[in-house]
Protein backbone atom coordinates (compact mmCIF):
# COMPACT_ATOMS: atom_id res chain seq x y z
CA UNK A 1 0.00 0.00 0.00
CA UNK A 2 1.59 3.26 -1.17
CA UNK A 3 0.81 6.27 1.01
CA UNK A 4 1.80 9.85 0.35
CA UNK A 5 2.16 12.48 3.04
CA UNK A 6 2.18 16.20 2.50
CA UNK A 7 3.53 18.45 5.21
CA UNK A 8 2.63 22.11 5.30
CA UNK A 9 5.13 24.21 7.22
CA UNK A 10 4.24 27.64 8.28
CA UNK A 11 4.71 29.22 11.67
CA UNK A 12 7.62 31.64 11.72
CA UNK A 13 7.89 31.44 15.51
CA UNK A 14 8.62 27.73 15.14
CA UNK A 15 11.61 28.35 12.87
CA UNK A 16 14.96 27.73 14.49
CA UNK A 17 18.40 26.39 13.89
CA UNK A 18 18.46 22.81 15.14
CA UNK A 19 19.87 19.35 14.71
CA UNK A 20 18.66 17.30 11.78
CA UNK A 21 16.93 14.97 14.24
CA UNK A 22 14.63 17.88 15.06
CA UNK A 23 13.73 18.10 11.34
CA UNK A 24 12.45 14.56 11.65
CA UNK A 25 10.90 14.77 15.12
CA UNK A 26 8.70 17.83 14.52
CA UNK A 27 6.65 16.53 11.57
CA UNK A 28 6.40 13.18 13.33
CA UNK A 29 5.11 14.89 16.49
CA UNK A 30 2.45 16.88 14.70
CA UNK A 31 1.24 14.13 12.38
CA UNK A 32 0.84 11.76 15.35
CA UNK A 33 -0.83 14.43 17.49
CA UNK A 34 -3.22 15.40 14.69
CA UNK A 35 -4.12 11.80 13.87
CA UNK A 36 -4.59 10.90 17.55
CA UNK A 37 -7.39 13.50 17.72
CA UNK A 38 -9.48 11.35 15.40
CA UNK A 39 -8.23 7.80 15.96
CA UNK A 40 -5.49 5.71 17.52
CA UNK A 41 -6.43 2.68 15.46
CA UNK A 42 -3.44 0.98 13.81
CA UNK A 43 -1.20 3.62 15.37
CA UNK A 44 2.10 1.68 15.15
CA UNK A 45 1.49 0.80 11.49
CA UNK A 46 0.59 4.40 10.68
CA UNK A 47 3.71 5.76 12.44
CA UNK A 48 5.93 3.23 10.70
CA UNK A 49 4.44 4.01 7.29
CA UNK A 50 4.71 7.76 7.79
CA UNK A 51 8.24 7.68 9.20
CA UNK A 52 9.50 5.34 6.51
CA UNK A 53 8.08 7.54 3.75
CA UNK A 54 9.37 10.68 5.42
CA UNK A 55 12.87 9.26 5.94
CA UNK A 56 12.99 7.95 2.36
CA UNK A 57 12.41 11.48 1.12
CA UNK A 58 14.57 13.12 3.76
CA UNK A 59 17.53 10.89 3.00
CA UNK A 60 17.54 12.01 -0.65
CA UNK A 61 18.55 15.49 0.57
CA UNK A 62 20.30 14.87 3.90
CA UNK A 63 22.27 12.13 5.55
CA UNK A 64 20.26 10.50 8.32
CA UNK A 65 21.63 11.49 11.72
CA UNK A 66 23.60 8.95 13.70
CA UNK A 67 21.86 7.65 16.79
CA UNK A 68 18.53 8.68 15.36
CA UNK A 69 16.74 6.47 17.87
CA UNK A 70 18.37 8.31 20.77
CA UNK A 71 17.72 11.78 19.41
CA UNK A 72 14.12 11.73 18.23
CA UNK A 73 12.56 11.07 21.67
CA UNK A 74 14.51 14.01 23.10
CA UNK A 75 13.16 16.36 20.44
CA UNK A 76 9.65 14.99 20.87
CA UNK A 77 9.88 15.81 24.59
CA UNK A 78 11.34 19.24 23.79
CA UNK A 79 8.31 19.95 21.56
CA UNK A 80 5.99 19.14 24.48
CA UNK A 81 7.93 21.48 26.79
CA UNK A 82 7.90 24.33 24.25
CA UNK A 83 4.23 23.75 23.46
CA UNK A 84 3.37 23.72 27.18
CA UNK A 85 5.10 27.06 27.64
CA UNK A 86 3.05 28.49 24.74
CA UNK A 87 -0.15 27.14 26.26
CA UNK A 88 0.65 28.77 29.61
CA UNK A 89 1.13 32.04 27.77
CA UNK A 90 -1.87 31.86 25.40
CA UNK A 91 -4.67 30.05 27.22
CA UNK A 92 -7.19 31.82 29.41
CA UNK A 93 -7.29 29.35 32.29
CA UNK A 94 -10.33 31.07 33.81
CA UNK A 95 -12.36 30.23 30.69
CA UNK A 96 -11.00 26.99 29.22
CA UNK A 97 -13.35 24.98 27.08
CA UNK A 98 -13.31 21.20 27.42
CA UNK A 99 -11.08 20.62 24.35
CA UNK A 100 -8.45 23.12 25.53
CA UNK A 101 -8.53 21.63 29.02
CA UNK A 102 -8.01 18.09 27.71
CA UNK A 103 -5.26 19.26 25.34
CA UNK A 104 -3.46 21.21 28.08
CA UNK A 105 -3.71 18.34 30.58
CA UNK A 106 -2.44 15.84 28.01
CA UNK A 107 0.66 17.92 27.22
CA UNK A 108 1.27 18.84 30.88
CA UNK A 109 0.87 15.21 31.93
CA UNK A 110 3.53 14.08 29.46
CA UNK A 111 5.90 16.83 30.56
CA UNK A 112 5.33 16.18 34.28
CA UNK A 113 5.82 12.43 33.82
CA UNK A 114 8.73 12.80 31.36
CA UNK A 115 6.83 10.80 28.78
CA UNK A 116 7.07 10.99 25.01
CA UNK A 117 4.10 11.37 22.64
CA UNK A 118 5.17 8.05 21.13
CA UNK A 119 7.72 5.44 22.02
CA UNK A 120 9.74 3.92 19.24
CA UNK A 121 12.13 1.17 20.20
CA UNK A 122 15.48 0.65 18.54
CA UNK A 123 14.10 -2.29 16.53
CA UNK A 124 11.78 0.19 14.84
CA UNK A 125 14.73 2.27 13.59
CA UNK A 126 16.71 -0.81 12.61
CA UNK A 127 13.76 -2.08 10.58
CA UNK A 128 13.59 1.23 8.69
CA UNK A 129 17.35 1.27 8.13
CA UNK A 130 17.28 -2.26 6.67
CA UNK A 131 14.91 -1.08 3.96
CA UNK A 132 17.35 1.57 2.65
Amino acid sequence: METSYFIKAGYIDDSSYHWFASDIAMPLYYIVMQRDLSTKENRPEFIYSFLKSFLDGYSTENKLPEKLGDSIPLFLRLRDVVLLSVLYKKLDFENLDKNDEVFFNTIKGRVDNREVILNLDMDFYKQIEKQK
